[in-house]
């Protein structure tokens, strides 16, 4: 488990400062909250100012901690971050229109995360179309803070991108499985129906 505090030091504005990291033995709550206080105890916060001035355990929504099934933490609120992206998750889920937007980004990642040779080409036909290519380029997911940027990765290295699956799709060192696995990419990205979809 990784611990931060959010202090206010020398009445600055709030910052977030690394306290630990948690080894914990077992993941039930009763462990948790021993290894934390342990943690807390261990860097010189004692109990008496724990009291006056912790104010809020800021957690991933487990129940362990939030008290659906005995929890033991009284004071806590389940991280606005990571609500938010449970909450686009789900609407993503429940959306079916994006299914096939999803499992396009999907082969994508696929194709030029899991393949190097993929990937310098595709860095080959940015450097020759002068787009900036960055290996967070092909890092694409439907994921809340992800989602967004992806989509403007596409579009930033459109020409390259259809300009590296259609020489691809006509590569005779390829075997026809691949080929068409491209040569279907290509045409999606090229479709109406891709350009209505971002």
């Amino acid at each position: 488990m990784i611990a931060y505090i959010k202090t206010s030091i020398f009445n600055e504005g709030p910052i977030f400062i690394f306290l630990d990291l948690i080894e914990l033995f077992t993941q039930n709550a009763e462990n948790i909250v021993n290894q934390l206080m342990k943690c807390l105890h261990a860097c010189g916060f004692n109990d008496n100012f724990l009291r006056g001035n912790w104010i809020f355990f800021v957690n991933d929504g487990a129940s362990v901690l939030l008290g659906k099934k005995n929890g033991y933490l009284p004071s806590h609120w389940h991280c606005l971050n990571h609500r938010r992206e449970l909450a686009v998750n789900d609407s993503v889920n429940d959306i079916t229109l994006t299914n096939h937007f999803k499992a396009f980004l999907d082969s994508l990642y696929a194709l030029y995360n899991r393949f190097p040779k993929n990937q310098n080409e595709l860095k080959k036909e940015c450097a020759e179309l002068d787009v900036l290519f960055l290996k967070s380029s092909i890092n694409w997911s439907l994921g809340c803070q992800l989602f967004p940027r992806a989509v403007q990765v596409i579009w930033k290295i459109y020409p390259a991108l259809c300009k590296h699956l259609s020489t691809a799709s006509k590569d005779d060192s390829r075997d026809t499985k691949t080929r068409s696995k491209y040569l279907g990419l290509c045409k999606h990205l090229e479709s109406i129906e891709f350009s209505i979809d971002v």
